[in-house]
Parts: C-alpha cells; structure tokens; sequence
C-alpha cells in the first residue's frame, strides 16, 4: 500500500499492501477524515444530506477501502510484519470510531437534519441511516458524563485488543493442528487430487521435522 488513495474501480490490490507503510497510510486517512468533517461542520449552520453526510459517508467509505483488505489479509495471511502494523492501527481506529460517536456538533447536526422539514424528502434508506446514526451515537455514548465517557474509551480500547488477540490466538492453533493419516482407508471418498496435495504437505512436514 505505497498511497492512502483507493482506486474504486478495481478490486483490492493485495499484493501491493506493504506492512511497513499500512500505519503511516491509515493514520493519514484518519487524520484527513476528522479535517474533513471538522470543515464542513464549520462550514454550514443548516446541514442536510448533501453537505454533510454524503461527504462523511464517501470518507468512511475510502477509509474502509483501504483498512478491509488489510483486515482480511490478517485474518488468512497473516505474518509478524502484517500483525504488528495490524496492531498499531487498533489504538487509532478504535479511537476514531469513539470519538465521532461522542462528537457533539456531529451529533447535533444529524439530530437537525432528522428534526428538519427535508428529512420526510429524503429516501427510506437515507432515513434509516440517520435513524441508525444516531442510535449509534447514544451506544456510544453520547449522552454520559466526561469521566463515563472516558471509562467507555478505555473499555472499547480493552475490548479491541482482547477481540484480537482472541483471533490471532485462533489463528495460530489452527495453523499449527495437524492430524497424521496412515490408514488411507480414513480418506475414503476424498477426490484424489486433495488426497495428493494431503500427501505432498506430509512429505514436506516430515523433511522439516527432519531438518532436511
């Protein structure tokens, strides 16, 4: 991942995902996006769809086109590099994802915009998504004190690690199972190429266990 940018019109292009430029790269896109809606929140006293959340929505969007390949990536390809620039990305991301659900202008500005008289114009999915918005904003929430606010942070940071460390851990045991067949009547009805391929992973844990 040489840029932040991601190319829409193609599928994710995994082979150019380096480790040692996923943090630098998400961090920016982070960092662009809290500019941006800090901008437009600055930028307009009445908010509607169009100057506020279509453009939220086209950030999110961008920064999930480029943090799901990496996600996916750690989950079926995962290596030292890839999980420790996966890891530095948590602390970063989790906080972004609290810190616009305990944003107060934000938080105001979708309540004016589902209180407006545009918002019976707006379609039936636009709706939903302002409904959601703000459920999502009380979750997360919204409307404590400070000092349970704060509390709620550290309990979504805890929870975040927890969550994967629970999933590298699960990684790894499956990775590391194995279950020797010498009976190959136990594989009765397995296509013979997977039969092969079983056959030829065998081999070459056994030359490795070997030293050879």
């Amino acid at each position: 991942m040489t840029k932040p940018q991601i190319d829409k019109s193609a599928l994710p292009q995994f082979s150019t995902i380096q480790p040692a430029q996923i943090q630098a790269s998400i961090e920016k896109l982070i960092c662009d996006n809290k500019a941006s809606m800090e901008k437009l929140l600055a930028a307009n006293t009445v908010y509607n769809w169009e100057n506020l959340i279509q453009v939220l929505e086209n950030d999110a969007d961008r920064l999930s086109r480029a943090w799901s390949p990496i996600n996916h990536l750690h989950s079926v390809a995962d290596n030292d590099e890839l999980r420790e620039a996966y890891n530095a990305c948590l602390p970063p991301l989790t906080e972004y994802g609290t810190e616009l659900g305990q944003h107060e202008g934000l938080f105001r500005a979708y309540q004016q915009i589902r209180d407006s008289a545009g918002f019976q114009k707006l379609h039936a999915a636009q709706q939903k998504s302002i409904e959601n918005e703000l459920r999502d904003f009380h979750l997360s929430g919204i409307g404590l004190a400070n000092e349970e606010r704060e509390s709620y942070r550290s309990i979504k940071q805890k929870l975040s690690k927890l969550q994967t460390r629970y999933e590298e851990n699960l990684l790894d045991a499956t990775q590391a199972w194995q279950k020797l067949i010498v009976d190959q009547k136990q594989l009765a009805g397995m296509p013979e190429s997977a039969i092969a391929l079983a056959a030829q992973t065998a081999e070459r844990e056994r030359s490795r266990q070997a030293g050879c």
